[in-house]
C-alpha cells in the first residue's frame, strides 16, 4: 500500500480579486444532480458546474484545454502547479454548489482509476472555497477520513482557503444547517501523478519533525512565502520565504543539517543566498536596518529582498509588530 500523501491547508496564498473573477463567470451556471458517489441510492446529489472533465479511457493532461476554456482557472491551475503541485497533471476541473437537502457523501476520488482496473497513481485533489461569507453555525465543513475511520481534518470553508489531500483519501462535504441560505460553492481541481518533485515535496520532508512557535515548522515556513507572494514578491523572495530559517537561525536552531547545494539545487542561487544571509546574520532585524549585510552581498537589490524576507517572516508570527512599519518603509522606498 502507498504512502499517503500528507493533507494540508493554506490560508491566504490565492489572490481574492481571481477568485472573485471566477465566481462571477460561474454563480449562474450550475446544474442539479450530481452526485459524489453514484453507488449510494439515498445520495442526493448537489449543484455542479463542469470546466473540464476527464474521460475515462483517456488520462491525458487536461491543462491545454482547459487554456482555451478558461483563462481565469488556467491562470489559477499554473500558480498551483508551481508552488505546490509541482508537475502533476490535471485530470478535471470543475465547481460544487451544496445547498440545505444537497448532501455530499464519504467517497474517494481516486475510484477512476479503480474502475479501469489500474493501480490507483499519486493523486491530489485540491478543494478552493469560493463563499466570500460562511457563519460557523452553517455547517458544510469539508471532512477527510483516515484508514480507521476517523475524521482526520476538518476544514471550514474560508473564502480563499485551499484544501489539498491525497486522491485515496476518504472525504466529504458536510451538510448544510437549514438556517443556511447561501449556494457553498468550492473549485476542485484533480491531479494525476507526474515524476517530478516540487518544492513543497521538498521542504516537507525536509522538514516532516521540526516543531516551531507551537506548531509545525513546515507551517510557519509556507505561511511566510505564501505571504510574500500575496505581496507580490519576486520569485527569489517568495521561494526564500520558503526556506528562509532552514539552517537554523540565531533564534531556531533547526534539528536537521540541510547542506546548501540541496537548498540551492531547490530554489537557485540568489533565493538561496538570501536563505543563508538570512540564517547567519546575528542580530537580524537591528543589522538589517541598519543597512549592514555582509560583504558577499551589499548590492541594494539584494539588501531590498532580504528586508521583504524578514518582513514577511515577522507578519506571519506577528502581525501587530511594531518592526513592521520600520521595514516596509525601507523595502517600498
Amino acid at each position: 500500500m502507498r504512502k499517503y500523501y500528507p493533507t494540508r491547508v493554506y490560508d491566504g496564498c490565492i489572490s481574492d480579486k481571481l477568485l472573485n473573477a471566477i465566481v462571477e463567470k460561474y454563480k449562474t451556471s450550475f446544474s442539479y444532480g450530481w452526485k459524489a458517489n453514484n453507488k449510494n441510492n439515498e445520495d442526493q446529489g448537489h449543484w455542479n458546474v463542469p470546466i473540464c472533465i476527464q474521460d475515462k479511457k483517456s488520462l491525458v493532461d487536461l491543462a491545454p484545454e482547459l487554456l482555451q476554456k478558461d483563462e481565469y482557472v488556467h491562470a489559477l491551475w499554473l500558480y498551483l502547479k508551481k508552488y505546490f503541485l509541482g508537475e502533476r497533471k490535471l485530470s478535471r476541473v470543475y465547481i460544487n454548489g451544496y445547498t440545505y437537502g444537497t448532501d455530499g457523501y464519504i467517497h474517494r476520488d481516486d475510484s477512476l482509476f479503480e474502475e479501469l482496473g489500474a493501480e490507483s497513481p499519486f493523486s491530489e485533489t485540491v478543494i478552493i472555497y469560493l463563499n466570500k461569507e460562511w457563519k460557523m453555525n452553517w455547517g458544510g465543513e469539508t471532512v477527510v477520513v483516515d484508514n480507521n475511520g476517523e475524521i482526520s481534518k476538518s476544514v471550514i470553508p474560508k473564502f480563499t482557503r485551499m484544501l489539498i489531500f491525497d486522491g485515496q483519501m476518504q472525504h466529504a462535504s458536510r451538510p448544510l444547517s437549514r438556517m443556511c441560505k447561501d449556494l457553498r460553492m468550492v473549485l476542485v481541481f484533480k491531479t494525476v501523478q507526474s515524476e517530478q518533485t516540487n518544492l513543497i515535496d521538498n521542504i516537507y520532508n525536509l522538514t516532516i519533525n521540526n516543531k516551531h512557535s507551537g506548531r509545525t515548522f513546515f507551517e510557519h515556513l509556507v505561511g511566510t512565502s505564501a505571504i510574500a507572494l500575496k505581496l507580490g514578491a519576486s520569485d527569489d523572495v517568495i521561494n526564500a520565504c520558503l526556506f528562509h530559517s532552514i539552517y537554523g537561525t540565531e533564534f531556531y536552531k533547526n534539528v536537521n543539517a540541510i547542506a546548501r547545494d540541496q537548498v540551492r539545487e531547490c530554489i537557485g542561487t540568489n533565493a538561496e543566498l538570501l536563505v543563508y544571509t538570512f540564517c547567519i546574520t546575528v542580530n537580524r532585524f537591528e543589522t538589517f536596518i541598519n543597512g549592514y549585510i555582509g560583504k558577499e552581498s551589499n548590492n541594494s537589490s539584494f539588501y531590498k529582498d532580504l528586508l521583504f524576507v524578514e518582513y514577511c517572516n515577522i507578519l506571519e508570527q506577528n502581525p501587530t509588530s511594531s518592526r513592521l512599519e520600520t521595514l516596509k518603509r525601507l523595502i517600498f522606498l
